[in-house]
């Protein structure tokens, strides 16, 4: 029993960590392509990013995808390096990182069934709705670590694919 008073905060941190993913999401209004003003700078080294969800139980709703590029905004659930978000398809959604610049990221997206902006949870903390990261890494207890999620994007085009996970 102590184990799931233990569990059931931390998957709270989940929620807090993908609500952020909004902020930046609704400051995004290119559609479901991210150009931010800190990857706007286009060079020959920088690349595109293809983000592929899969996985979804239903069409409904919109899928808000954010892009961190260190541990501490991973960690803190803010402050994501850039956001976008595309309605769903064949249960799935593609959404699109223009000009990024070569280096490590993690990704996390959620799937915004209801059009509110931000994960639902339980009373508990626990997503109503799917999430996911990139390498579809999970933590233990909550998210995961940036190190866990991360991957590494050289210059040119990327494609990732992520899984939708359901409690």
């Amino acid at each position: 029993m102590p184990q799931k008073q233990y569990v059931l905060p931390v998957l709270g941190a989940v929620a807090a960590m993908l609500n952020a993913v909004t902020v930046s999401a609704q400051n995004n209004t290119g559609g479901s392509s991210a150009t931010p003003s800190a990857l706007a700078a286009s060079a020959p080294t920088r690349g595109t990013v293809t983000v592929r969800v899969r996985g979804l139980r239903h069409d409904r709703g919109t899928i808000l995808v954010g892009l961190y590029d260190n541990e501490r905004s991973f960690a803190k659930k803010r402050d994501p390096l850039a956001g976008a978000e595309a309605p769903p398809k064949n249960r799935g959604a593609v959404v699109v990182f223009k000009d990024v610049k070569p280096g490590r990221y993690a990704l996390a997206f959620f799937h915004d069934e209801n059009d509110n902006k931000q994960l639902d949870t339980s009373l508990w903390g626990v997503p109503k709705e799917a999430f996911g990261f990139s390498r579809d890494a999970m933590g233990k207890v909550g998210p995961p670590s940036f190190a866990a999620a991360a991957i590494v994007i050289p210059a040119g085009p990327v494609s990732v694919v992520m899984n939708a996970k359901y409690y």
